[in-house]
């Protein structure tokens, strides 16, 4: 009995100590060696230091700026572009024209494309299409030595995963958020973009939130765009822009609108940079060394931010952007049936029988009560539901399932094939994204709540807790 009485008052005592010498060496290590610290842990928790940064504003600043209703970590990165040229290259350019161009050309970076770049490019006819695919090649080829699939999960849905090509918009291959023509950005990224010390930003990679904007105002530098010019010196620089009159006007009658409502407080906002890591701990022992530490504040802070979950991403496309043929049906156009019906609730991709369909984030295949929302509810044919955490992610006209209900799934994974099941006009993948769970539909033409724009989600670095209608 005393050997037992002796053991339950030692052992706890030798437990403290050992925590606690544990915890005063890990810190030591941190402070003294913190590169050394931060690659062990990241090896021992299965942690890749994939990261890229952004730029944001402080908390009151950014509500400021969503009370006028822009996006504040947009806001953010555009400031930091116009004051890199201001003190760079002595730019004078306006906050206005920059989200004006960032709103017409991507729909506010929500529409990034949806067809092969090569395909579009060889079918130019206004432009010189040999231009345009040596352009391409030359940033595939840059894009690889920079591997920025593997540090923007955007990137990785857009660009092909061999580095063969990518998906761009559908009106002449341009990339990213800013809809950048490939000839342009190749002078972009050549002479300026890829001689920065920053190495997003000498990637080109035209997705990442932060490079985009750094890449339209060096471009329109360039053509010798100037905030102090009238509007018909605008209208006529930004030639170098877009060709077309009447989308030239309409940008500079937009900059001067966003430049009355946000120019009075550009400014006095605050903007920091900081990290963005693109990849998680894995594994109960890996989640559990991740919690003793954060216990002591002793992860750095690209594990603290990847291990936690924080970094939460809904991918581009449920698709593989190779086997991606481009965007059939939009949110909202006329259905294609007989007699038409008026709302088409999701995104169509044309895919090829067989090709994966991917999960767009973390979490569980739904397993709906009522038979009928199992098999062809509304013409959609074999279909699956992945609930996020209140959202609901919708994949319809599947040819097979490749998961069962109630399980798990992460972000990418395969959860089934393409097909054109149900009621399909050739094979597609039905995509939908609702706020209610299949079983509390009342109609399924119910929209609020119900069924939600995809394009508020699709590549967006966005917890899905905290989405937008």
């Amino acid at each position: 009995m005393r050997a037992v009485l002796l053991v339950a008052l030692i052992l706890p005592t030798l437990l403290c100590l050992l925590t606690f010498g544990t915890v005063v060496a890990l810190g030591v290590l941190k402070d003294s060696m913190p590169d050394w610290f931060e690659s062990t842990l990241s090896g021992i928790l299965g942690i890749q230091a994939t990261a890229s940064s952004t730029y944001s504003l402080s908390q009151s600043d950014a509500e400021k700026v969503a009370a006028l209703g822009y996006d504040p970590e947009v806001v953010a990165n555009t400031i930091a572009a116009i004051n890199w040229v201001k003190e760079d290259f002595d730019a004078d350019i306006d906050i206005g024209i920059m989200l004006a161009i960032f709103q017409y050309e991507s729909g506010g970076g929500r529409n990034m494309g949806s067809c092969d770049a090569k395909t579009v490019a060889a079918g130019l006819t206004n432009i010189n299409p040999a231009v345009e695919l040596a352009a391409i090649d030359w940033h595939l080829k840059h894009w690889q030595e920079f591997d920025i699939r593997a540090h923007n999960p955007i990137a990785a849905q857009y660009v092909y995963d061999d580095y063969s090509g990518y998906i761009g918009h559908c009106a002449a291959a341009e990339m990213g958020s800013q809809g950048i023509l490939p000839s342009t950005g190749l002078k972009i990224c050549r002479d300026g973009l890829s001689k920065s010390e920053d190495q997003d930003i000498a990637s080109c990679d035209y997705w990442l939130p932060k490079t985009a904007p750094h890449a339209s105002a060096w471009w329109l530098d360039a053509i010798r765009y100037s905030a102090d010019l009238d509007d018909a010196q605008k209208i006529n620089r930004l030639y170098g822009w877009n060709r077309n009159q009447a989308y030239r006007e309409l940008l500079v009658r937009r900059s001067h609108k966003i430049n009355e409502e946000l120019g009075p407080i550009v400014g006095d906002l605050n903007v920091s940079q900081h990290t963005v890591y693109n990849d998680s701990a894995e594994g109960w022992l890996a989640s559990m060394l991740v919690a003793f530490l954060q216990m002591f504040d002793l992860l750095p802070e690209n594990i603290s931010v990847a291990a936690s979950g924080e970094a939460q991403q809904w991918l581009s496309l449920p698709l593989k952007p190779q086997d991606n043929n481009g965007l059939s049906q939009d949110w909202g156009s006329t259905l294609l049936v007989s007699p038409p019906a008026p709302f088409h609730l999701g995104v169509d991709y044309g895919c090829a029988v067989g090709k994966p369909i991917l999960a767009v984030a973390d979490g569980v295949v739904v397993n709906p009560s009522r038979y009928v929302y199992k098999n062809d509810p509304f013409g959609w044919g074999l279909a699956l539901w992945v609930d996020h955490g209140g959202i609901f992610s919708f994949y319809g006209h599947l040819s097979a399932l490749r998961v069962n209900y109630g399980d798990s799934v992460k972000k990418g994974d395969v959860i089934g094939e393409c097909g054109a099941t149900g009621f399909a006009h050739g094979s597609h993948i039905h995509f939908g994204v609702t706020d209610l769970h299949p079983d509390d539909f009342v109609k399924w033409y119910q929209m609020d709540p119900g069924w939600l724009n995809p394009h508020n989600f699709l590549g967006k670095w966005v917890d899905p807790r905290e989405y937008a209608r």
